[in-house]
């Protein structure tokens, strides 16, 4: 697992669990003050807990933060016993001081918050060290992260490599054409191993946005079992795609004449279905659901368009 992908899968578990807003409920109750338990005070516990619960329920399914939620041991203090005594204790004390001054009471809650503390904590630490230090003042809408599968998980081979840096510096190249983006530079500020190769390229944040998105429309036809039905074939792909339609409205505007247009069209969609088909994506976080992208990746392994053996247009 690379170093951002942990970092971002942990983020992904303190926001999913709700952490920030349970620790801040439960601070309350930790001080050793004393004031009334309200009814509104037992609903609010009792819908953090719930969907907190149901939260690390899901985050247990996935592969990159259940691995994370294992080995942290968060999902220990989700226990049932335990989750049913402190629902027990908000629901039957009614002062904060039946909770503090009642030792088993005040352990489990102790021990809970103590957790989801550390939890925040470990999160912050990462993102700052992991993340932060690393991008400097890049944003986040400046880069785009793409990976490079690792077929047979015994690394990935530096013809992948010099590969992929080649298609997308030439993608890059065509959307800075297509949006006219003259001054665009592309900058590697992310290079992260571990299994797969993740790579995070700054640019401007439009061509990022016209990146991302052909990665994320290519890999739902590809998701879909659809790739196939288009034979490869560019009038085929490029149908529902996002910068198919961006290059039309500058055709259209006059901003390219009709045969740039197409030629930037082909030449795109070329080294977007070869990355596909050296197995390159979008990191699992970027995708709406869990789905097995080597998997699939593997059965593209090579794929090109059928157009690509012909002439490629000036």
């Amino acid at each position: 697992m690379q170093t951002l992908q942990f970092t971002h899968a942990l983020r992904q578990i303190v926001l999913a669990t709700q952490a920030d807003q349970l620790v801040g409920f439960l601070s309350r109750f930790l001080a050793k003050g004393n004031f009334n338990i309200t009814d509104q005070d037992r609903q609010t516990f009792s819908i953090l807990l719930f969907e907190s619960r149901v939260a690390i329920a899901e985050l247990l399914k996935a592969e990159d933060t259940g691995k994370i939620v294992k080995a942290l041991g968060v999902d220990e203090i989700y226990e049932p016993p335990r989750l049913a005594r402190m629902l027990a204790a908000m629901t039957n004390q009614g002062q904060a001081a039946g909770i503090w001054q009642n030792n088993d009471y005040y352990r489990e809650f102790f021990s809970f918050n103590n957790t989801i503390e550390w939890l925040i904590k470990v999160e912050k630490a990462c993102s700052q060290l992991l993340e932060k230090d690393k991008l400097g003042e890049t944003k986040p809408e400046e880069v785009v992260e793409i990976e490079l599968a690792d077929y047979e998980g015994t690394s990935v081979e530096i013809q992948r490599v010099t590969k992929l840096f080649d298609l997308l510096s030439n993608l890059h190249t065509n959307l800075a054409r297509v949006l006219g983006i003259g001054d665009a530079q592309l900058k590697v500020v992310i290079l992260d191993s571990g299994s797969n190769l993740l790579v995070g390229l700054k640019t401007a944040v439009d061509i990022v946005k016209l990146i991302s998105g052909l990665f994320k429309e290519i890999w739902d036809k590809i998701k879909y079992g659809r790739f196939e039905d288009f034979d490869r074939k560019i009038d085929s792909i490029s149908k529902g795609l996002t910068v198919t339609a961006v290059i039309q409205q500058q055709i259209e505007n006059k901003t390219l004449d009709e045969e740039t247009g197409n030629n930037l069209k082909y030449r795109i969609l070329a080294d977007m279905t070869t990355l596909v088909g050296i197995g390159a994506m979008l990191p699992a976080t970027e995708l709406s659901e869990q789905v097995d992208r080597e998997r699939l990746l593997t059965e593209k392994r090579g794929i090109k368009l059928l157009e690509a053996g012909k002439e490629e247009p000036q």
